[in-house]
């Protein structure tokens, strides 16, 4: 049976900015709901928006891949078949309450031979270099501190011929649709989703930092300028997600 390894780390001491505590907070106490506040929010379909992405990154057996902000370990758990018994997962995230329920999920479920998961800040994971075939983010580029560092932590990282695949919310074009997104996402989601979260500062922040995240263009121009090619976006459910892809 593989074994979990965990670096630890204090913490406080993995956070430097306002906005870095308070996402370091505020994911600490969604922890204990917050995979069935993703079903909710998502209707179910955030696990199929998972799928998708490892299907456009071609994950092979035997690859190591890192999931950058894993929180609870939803792209590791569906990655595991993928890379195989002889594959390496690493999962990174700066919320320790995270990787608790990441470990309880995933150590005794998944056959790798080599699953880590570390409590650290993706600008600087302090994995070697040119060590990862594979990168994942899910529903996290809102929560990084600076995208530039991020991007080009995640370069660094990975190997020549390596991949990127960025799964994250975004605003639908069609005026419409973006209405009754707005209308979900501040009205109805708060309501259907009080069992769950409480507080909804939680609430006002997913609204919020949906709204106020770079625009799709300019996402794929920082991952340019971070020196990844043939980069790209495919939309999912009436461009209410992005999958954001390169390659080095």
């Amino acid at each position: 049976m593989p074994g979990v390894s965990s670096l630890t780390a204090e913490p406080d001491r993995l956070v430097s900015t306002g906005k870095e505590r308070f996402v370091q907070r505020l994911f600490n106490a969604l922890a204990p709901t917050y995979d069935a506040f993703n079903a909710l929010a998502s209707l179910g379909m955030h696990q199929s928006w998972r799928r998708r992405t490892l299907d456009l990154l071609s994950v092979k057996p035997g690859e190591t891949l890192a999931d950058f902000c894993c929180g609870t370990g939803d792209f590791l758990e569906l990655a595991a078949p993928r890379v195989g018994p002889h594959g390496r997962l690493i999962g990174i995230d700066f919320s320790d309450e995270m990787l608790v329920r990441a470990r309880k999920r995933l150590v005794g479920k998944v056959q790798v031979a080599n699953l880590e998961l570390v409590l650290g800040n993706v600008e600087d994971s302090k994995l070697p270099p040119a060590s990862v075939d594979v990168i994942t983010c899910g529903y996290a580029l809102r929560n990084v501190d600076s995208l530039e560092r991020t991007f080009a932590e995640m370069f660094r990282v990975l190997k020549p011929g390596g991949r990127v695949g960025l799964l994250e919310l975004s605003r639908p074009r069609q005026a419409l649709l973006r209405w009754g997104y707005w209308l979900y996402l501040e009205q109805l989601l708060p309501l259907v989703s009080r069992p769950l979260v409480r507080d909804r500062g939680a609430l006002d922040y997913l609204s919020s930092s949906v709204k106020g995240f770079r625009e799709p263009e300019d996402v794929l121009r920082l991952l340019g300028d971070a020196g990844f090619r043939n980069v790209r976006r495919e939309t999912v459910f009436l461009g209410v997600c992005s999958i954001y892809l390169g390659e080095v």
